[in-house]
C-alpha cells in the first residue's frame, strides 16, 4: 500500500514552504510510440527557457537534447539517471548538458522498463540554478516514452526532491514508505513518526546546495541548530532502509 510523508507546518520559529514549485502536468500524458519528440520549457523566472526535448530516435531509442547551454540533466554514469521518488536533486549532483544523451536504445542507458521514474535538470537564467525533474515511463526495448509530468522550484539554488509537489495549505506530500512529522522550535529540530528501531542520518544543505552539516539521529532525539545563522536551509533525513524525507526549513 502506498504511503505518504506528511510535511506539518510548524510555527515556533521555524517554518516551511514550497508554494514555489511550480508543477505542470500533460493531459493526457504525451506518449512516444513511434519517431517524434516532446518538448518540455522549464520556466522558472517567467521567461521561456531552452527547451528539453525528449526524442523517440527513429523508432529505435529514447534521447533527451537541449537546444543551448544553459539546461543540464542529472547524471549517472555516462548516461541520465532514472531517479526514485524522494532522491536529492541538488548541485552535489553530476550534471551534463544532453546532446542526445540516451536514455534507452535496447543496450545503452538507465532508462530501461522504467515506470514513474524521474528525470533530475537545472536550468540556468542570469548566472542562477533552478532545479526540477520530469515523470517519465520507458519501455522494455527503448522503442517507446511517455512523458508525465514535471516541476521546478523557483527559489534559485533551491533542492528538491524527485517527485516532490507544491504545497497546499502549508501541507506537503512527497511518495514515501514513512509517515513522519518534523517539529522545530527555538532552531531544536525533532521527528515524530520514525522507526525507532533505526538510525538515521540527518543531511543538512545550505540554498546553493552545499552539505553544511551531518548528523545521526535516533528516536526521541533532539538535535540543536542554535549554532546556525537565520536562513533557509533544507533538512534530508535518510537511512539505508528508508527513503529520503526533505524537509525546507527557516531558522
Amino acid at each position: 500500500m502506498k504511503r505518504f510523508i506528511i510535511l506539518s507546518f510548524v510555527i515556533f520559529g521555524c517554518t516551511q514552504s514550497f508554494s514555489q514549485i511550480l508543477y505542470y502536468q500533460n493531459v493526457p500524458p504525451v506518449v512516444l510510440s513511434s519517431w517524434g519528440s516532446s518538448t518540455v520549457h522549464i520556466d522558472a523566472t517567467d521567461t521561456l527557457c531552452p527547451a528539453l526535448i525528449i526524442w523517440n530516435d527513429f523508432g529505435s531509442q529514447i534521447d533527451v537534447n537541449v537546444y543551448g547551454t544553459t539546461c543540464e540533466v542529472l547524471m549517472s554514469g555516462t548516461y541520465p539517471a532514472a531517479l526514485n521518488a524522494g532522491q536529492l536533486i541538488s548541485a552535489s549532483a553530476t550534471w551534463a548538458v544532453p546532446s542526445y544523451a540516451i536514455l534507452f536504445d535496447g543496450t545503452n542507458g538507465n532508462w530501461q522498463n522504467k515506470t514513474n521514474k524521474y528525470l533530475g535538470v537545472r536550468v540556468q537564467e542570469s548566472g542562477f540554478w533552478y532545479y526540477g525533474w520530469i515523470r517519465m515511463d520507458v519501455n522494455n526495448t527503448g522503442t517507446s516514452a511517455t512523458v508525465l509530468d514535471y516541476a521546478i522550484y523557483k527559489p534559485a539554488g533551491s533542492t528538491i526532491l524527485a517527485g516532490q509537489m507544491p504545497a497546499t495549505t502549508g501541507i506537503n506530500i512527497v511518495p514515501s514508505d514513512e509517515v513522519i512529522t518534523l517539529l522545530c522550535q527555538k532552531k531544536k529540530l525533532s521527528f515524530i513518526g520514525i522507526d525507532a528501531s533505526q538510525v538515521y542520518e540527518l543531511a543538512l544543505i545550505d540554498m546553493t546546495g552545499k552539505l553544511i552539516g551531518r548528523y545521526e539521529y535516533k528516536y526521541n532525539e533532539t538535535i540543536d541548530l542554535s549554532g546556525y545563522a537565520t536562513g533557509i536551509y533544507v533538512a534530508v533525513l535518510q537511512n539505508n532502509k528508508h527513503q529520503a524525507k526533505r524537509f525546507e526549513i527557516t531558522l
